[in-house]
């Protein structure tokens, strides 16, 4: 399975238009984001999201099949997949290949643009390090910059395990500094579906969230074996 396939189907979204937060429960959450399909954004998504070659021809596409639809929230997180009659999944499969094609050029623009050359290195050979940094593609250049800088310090220092690189990355995911609680939300919330899908996917455990868990329960543990050991011994004096 493709990063683009993993990306859309566990961490983005389908379609929405402005017309529908209004009507949404949860409509506040998309703040102030444009026409969206896949997590690509038509109002704030960049050039090379709306104007390249695969951009124009991704949304004249979803024009062609979402434009009746605005306001109709029935279609809201649409991914085009066959569930609705009038858009076949065939839609939803060439979406996703100009989504790709605009995904693959942002993450090695960025790449080249941020990452040093042994840092990219790294995060090239290791699927979770690729994930997170295709990822972010979706998070703007400004993210992956802050990201790469992270990754680029640390190998800088002598750091190259490509697990403990990972988890600098989660930690500032978990720890963004926006003043919006949603958008630090939202932030966390993709550190917590990284960690399971690079478990589900490429069978790596990084999650540092599970060791720091296991770490007290195990003192517990050790805790109360030794309690109950003293316990025992006093019962055998008396």
């Amino acid at each position: 399975m493709s990063y683009i396939d993993i990306i859309i189907d566990n961490l983005e979204g389908g379609y929405y238009h402005p017309d529908m937060q209004s009507k949404l429960k949860n409509g506040s959450s998309m703040l102030e984001s444009g026409e969206t399909m896949y997590g690509l954004d038509r109002l704030k998504g960049g050039t090379d999201v709306t104007q390249s070659t695969a951009g124009l021809a991704f949304w004249a596409l979803v024009d062609k099949y979402y434009q009746a639809h605005h306001s109709d929230t029935a279609y809201y997180n649409d991914k085009a997949n066959g569930k609705k009659k009038d858009i076949p999944a065939e839609v939803g499969a060439t979406l996703k290949a100009f989504a790709q094609t605009i995904m693959d050029n942002r993450f090695n623009n960025y790449s080249k643009q941020f990452l040093t050359p042994s840092a990219q290195q790294i995060v090239n050979a290791n699927p979770a390090l690729t994930l997170q940094f295709y990822y972010s593609g979706w998070n703007g250049s400004g993210n992956f910059q802050k990201f790469a800088n992270i990754v680029n310090n640390a190998v800088n220092s002598g750091i190259n395990n490509p697990q403990k690189l990972y988890n600098l990355i989660q930690q500032k995911r978990r720890n963004m500094g926006f003043n919006n609680a949603i958008s630090n939300n939202l932030f966390a919330t993709g550190a917590d579906k990284l960690d399971d899908i690079i478990k589900r996917y490429f069978n790596l455990d990084y999650s540092e969230k599970k060791k720091k868990f296991i770490i007290p329960l195990l003192i517990a543990g050790g805790l109360m074996l030794f309690l109950f050991s003293g316990n025992k011994k006093k019962r055998r004096i008396k």
